[in-house]
């Protein structure tokens, strides 16, 4: 494969934006999406390690069924173990499962983040009618009593 500094310098950072889009904005969200769902159903309760032993079985789902098929797709190309030198398949092979594979779905994945219901207006509310469910506090939502209060 002949070596082109623009594309792999390009295809590094996006690397580098797919990487922590992986590890942050999941983790981000899902104390958010636990918030909602209990807002919705205030009859479920200490569901926390629900949603995060589902989160964290899909994520090790994923890493395995990527291993098994990035493996069938080498075999398929005719990738051998101990081979010193391989086709121009297989380094296409690797090319493409390296590269535009994992970022066409991290994007689609990005899309699915930003189109999800919770916003910044949307996730403040939990808040408040936590407090007023739980008969705490009763106070209007401003900007000094949410201050003083955190």
């Amino acid at each position: 494969v002949p070596t082109n500094l623009p594309v792999f310098t390009t295809m590094c950072v996006l690397m580098g934006f797919s990487v922590a889009t992986v590890f942050l904005l999941p983790w981000s969200m899902l104390p958010d999406v636990v918030d909602d769902f209990a807002l919705k159903h205030p009859s479920c309760k200490d569901l926390e390690p629900l949603f995060f032993s589902g989160y964290t079985f899909c994520s090790k789902l994923a890493g395995g069924l990527s291993a098994g098929l990035s493996t069938m797709t080498l075999q398929i190309v005719g990738y051998e173990t101990n081979a010193c030198s391989h086709g121009d398949e297989v380094a296409s092979a690797l090319v493409v499962l390296f590269s535009p594979v994992p970022v066409a779905l991290l994007l689609i994945g990005m899309v699915f983040f930003h189109t999800y219901p919770i916003n910044e207006r949307r996730r403040s509310q939990p808040k408040n009618k936590k407090l007023s469910y739980s008969g705490l506090l009763q106070m209007q939502d401003t900007e000094d009593d949410w201050s003083a209060l955190w």
